[in-house]
């Protein structure tokens, strides 16, 4: 979906509906199985700078962190993005980023297309150690069996550095 941003003149256009994730725009990332992503959005000219408000929802299906089983994380979130013509983008040699220039993204050739903007912003709102439940018990690292659905027999293993240790906790 591309914004033409000399289209945009002094009123804001306004867009909304579903948009499939195609593999091009996950980018490796497994949202091939994944509900749409539902949106609106305003975009709008503020001096040079392109703003970009609404919202986006999804779910996404993830592993969870700890037993692998696949579960399903709703993102729902307002966006409020802020984007500059790459023309204004700091030069190769400007490494450090301060508060202002941290929410501040490029479009290049006066359109933005927004299919992979508003992509971006589902795996930035997943979190970063996905969980099926709050109790989930993972994986026995001896076995593999999901401690969640049956435990196992395994005893807990002792790393060989800590073997002289183990006799001191098993003394009476």
């Amino acid at each position: 979906m591309q914004v033409d941003i000399a289209s945009l003149g002094d009123a804001p256009r306004r867009y909304a509906g579903t948009m499939a994730v195609t593999p091009e725009t996950h980018h490796k990332h497994e949202l091939a199985r994944n509900s749409p992503i539902a949106f609106a959005a305003t975009v709008e000219l503020d001096g040079e700078a392109v703003i970009v408000t609404g919202w986006i929802q999804s779910t996404v299906h993830v592993a969870c962190s700890r037993c692998l089983e696949v579960t399903p994380v709703t993102v729902d979130r307002e966006l409020q993005l802020v984007f500059h013509s790459a023309d204004k983008a700091p030069g190769p040699g400007v490494t450090e980023l301060d508060a202002q220039r941290l929410d501040i993204d490029y479009y290049a050739g006066g359109t933005l297309d927004l299919r992979p903007v508003l992509t971006e912003q589902v795996l930035l709102d997943l979190p970063m150690k996905p969980l099926c439940s709050t109790d989930c018990r993972g994986l026995c690292p001896q076995c593999g069996s999901n401690c969640s659905e049956q435990p196992c027999d395994c005893q807990p293993a002792v790393a060989p550095q800590l073997s002289e240790l183990a006799a001191f906790r098993d003394a009476p």
